[in-house]
């Protein structure tokens, strides 16, 4: 409980810390570099634990397919907006790169929950085009 209230008080930090840089109202591209830099000591470690303990459950040759995508669906369920934002974040700016590589974001549909929005003015369904929980409620 400790932790999780740790990590959500960061996460509201590095928000605002984000949109001071600018965020808001310029491209991604610009940002890169900047992305994350405020807040690496306290994120660097979440980021890296939760990359490593996908990398883990994606690697075990005795679970099959099913097994590790009903593993790593428990971990994205423990996962916040705010955190899905960071996540997406993350994984666009620079230090992405493996996740990138390992196409995890897209292969475990790590930020399915997000809503559609949610990153204005990007868009993440475009980055990374998936069935969203959002197209899941506008079909019922």
């Amino acid at each position: 409980m400790q932790k999780t209230l740790y990590i959500t008080a960061v996460t509201i930090g590095v928000i605002f810390s984000l949109i001071g840089i600018g965020l808001k109202n310029s491209r991604l591209e610009q940002d890169r570099e900047h992305l994350g830099r405020a807040n690496q000591t306290n994120l660097g470690s979440y980021f890296r634990n939760m990359y490593h303990l996908i990398k883990y459950v994606d690697t075990r040759k005795f679970l099959n397919r099913a097994e590790k995508i009903r593993y790593i669906n428990v971990l994205r369920a423990q996962l916040s907006n705010a955190e899905l934002w960071l996540l997406y974040f993350n994984v666009v700016s620079r230090f992405g790169r493996k996740w990138l590589e390992n196409d995890y974001v897209l292969r475990y549909r790590l930020i399915k929950n997000m809503p559609y929005g949610f990153c204005k003015p990007f868009d993440h369904t475009t980055r990374f085009p998936m069935e969203y929980e959002e197209d899941d409620l506008d079909r019922a």
